[in-house]
């Protein structure tokens, strides 16, 4: 690694060469290696740039010079283009030689402009500021809501602005808006609940009520905020409004959606405590439909749910062990005997490929090996793998799976399709002779 990383400062990489020239046995005089070490900070994509491609400090310091003067002209579209060719020669600066604030924006004075500062954070970031901004504001407006609220109760100039301001908006919230009650349950015998009215939006027709509890002597349970349930529920429906955009986040249409939940509905349905609300049915089914759909990390689905990763790990597995015992029987029950006569119908029409009732392949599905499996899961390739054996009929629908096989055995091992098969279980229809 250390050699390509001489390598790469050989060739001129800016990131690695910002900090070569520390001590060594050929400069021992300079800094110690350790010191004054430069890298990126967080969320810092391009952290410091190569200069562009036929220019060097001198041309681009021209650059520099001409944005000074265009931006006393106000000629937005040159000053764009200008501050997107010295990027590269503006962070050399900044990292390697750090200034004061006012001197940076002496010798830039486009970033003193709006849009340069949200350029220029795009450009280090490739994030966009203004909506980074606002989702963050949106995402703690309920907490500091109640920060404005416990400082508009002291005294002073800044509470009574405060008072005023909350004053209102709770008029606008009035008018345009309608209370939910949340009830927090205590623990015992008694049914006393304490009621908080929080306003959610009634022009989206949503009324969410979420139950919580806090067992005495206890610290309260994890559970989800006012604010997530919204942002939950408000998810939800604009996805049912759309039907192409639910079609894209699920990759199953509404309809299909409504009718998997119908079949899966009571299976994976659970009981309400007095400490929690257990996960609705309808939102079991789309962390699982999501996770199948993207295939991405538990994390960032449970971060999508507002859930925790743990929980997205137990209902993943259950809700497709749920899906295959509720459907297997119809969707993907084993042929019958005029089923396999169709399917060798099918080939011999599709294909010219006489007596086929399927074709069959299987493939080795990389896993980490389980504890304690010695080398059942251990592949010819050096790999541990799980065997997916499929029979597909002559238009690639599967008719036949099977999934699970020790990675020890070939594609066709030792699977209950075999055993089915050599048994004279699988109801196929009775031998024919070829036609000439």
């Amino acid at each position: 690694m250390g050699n390509y990383r001489n390598k790469l400062r050989k060739a001129g990489c800016m990131e690695v060469a910002v900090n070569a020239g520390k001590r060594s046995k050929s400069s021992p005089d300079n800094e110690p290696s350790h010191l004054n070490i430069k890298r990126a900070r967080h969320a810092e994509v391009n952290y410091l740039p190569d200069l562009p491609q036929g220019h060097d400090a001198s041309t681009l310091e021209q650059q520099r010079v001409e944005i000074t003067e265009e931006v006393q002209k106000a000629e937005k579209i040159v000053v764009d283009k200008k501050m997107q060719m010295t990027f590269a020669l503006r962070r050399n600066e900044i990292i390697t030689s750090p200034s004061p604030v006012k001197e940076i924006l002496g010798r830039w004075p486009a970033l003193r402009l709006e849009s340069q500062v949200c350029a220029e954070f795009q450009r280090i970031t490739n994030q966009n500021l203004t909506n980074t901004f606002y989702a963050e504001l949106d995402r703690h407006s309920f907490r500091l809501m109640t920060l404005y609220r416990q400082r508009a109760a002291k005294t002073g100039k800044t509470a009574d602005a405060l008072a005023e301001f909350l004053r209102v908006h709770d008029l606008q919230a009035n008018k345009n808006q309608s209370p939910v009650k949340l009830k927090l349950f205590k623990r015992g015998v008694s049914k006393d609940a304490d009621e908080y009215d929080i306003q959610c939006g009634s022009n989206t027709d949503i009324s969410v009520v979420q139950k919580v509890s806090f067992p005495s002597k206890v610290p309260p349970l994890k559970f989800k905020t006012i604010c997530e349930v919204k942002e939950m529920a408000l998810k939800q429906k604009e996805l049912r409004l759309d039907d192409s955009c639910f079609q894209r986040y699920f990759r199953l249409s509404r309809c299909r959606f409504d009718d998997l939940l119908s079949h899966v509905g009571g299976r994976i349905s659970l009981q309400d405590t007095n400490y929690r609300c257990c996960i609705p049915p309808a939102e079991r089914l789309s962390i699982c439909l999501r996770y199948l759909s993207i295939g991405d990390s538990f994390w960032t689905i449970a971060s999508s749910f507002c859930v925790g990763v743990s929980t997205v790990c137990k209902i993943v597995p259950d809700m497709v062990t749920a899906i295959w015992d509720c459907l297997v029987e119809e969707s993907m029950a084993v042929p019958s005997t005029d089923e396999w006569r169709s399917i060798a119908e099918g080939f011999e029409e599709r294909w010219n490929f006489p007596l086929c009732c399927g074709a069959l392949d299987g493939k080795h599905v990389l896993i980490k090996a389980p504890p304690n499996t010695g080398s059942q899961f251990h592949n010819c390739k050096g790999t541990f793998s799980l065997v997916l054996l499929a029979v597909v009929d002559a238009r690639y629908c599967f008719r036949v799976i099977d999934v699970g096989g020790y990675g020890r055995t070939s594609d066709g091992g030792n699977s209950a399709f075999g055993q089915a098969l050599c048994g004279g279980t699988l109801h196929l229809s009775p031998d024919h002779p070829l036609r000439s």
